[in-house]
Parts: C-alpha cells; structure tokens; sequence
C-alpha cells in the first residue's frame, strides 16, 4: 500500500516491493487476532 505523502517507501523505494505490515494485517485478520499499531516520533526539542 502506497502512500499519498512520498514515494519514499518500502513499496516504492525498494526492491523488496511489498507492504510487510498490510501482509501482517491480513493474516492477523485471518486468525482472528486483533491488531493495533502505535507509532511516536522523537521530540528532538526535549533535552
């Protein structure tokens, strides 16, 4: 899955050329298990 932002991405930057985290979502799916991402950048202000 691409995204709207950047062409800077797994699918599109690499050769790899697929979407590791769509493949996990869908077999979580499949199994029935619930799925949650959490995502924090670093506040490089905060000494």
């Amino acid at each position: 899955m691409g995204t709207k932002q950047c062409r800077w991405n797994i699918v599109d930057a690499t050769p790899y050329g697929k979407d590791p985290l769509q493949a996990l979502a869908s077999e979580c799916r499949n199994q029935g298990v619930k799925l949650f991402f959490y995502h924090s950048h670093l506040d490089w202000t905060h000494p």
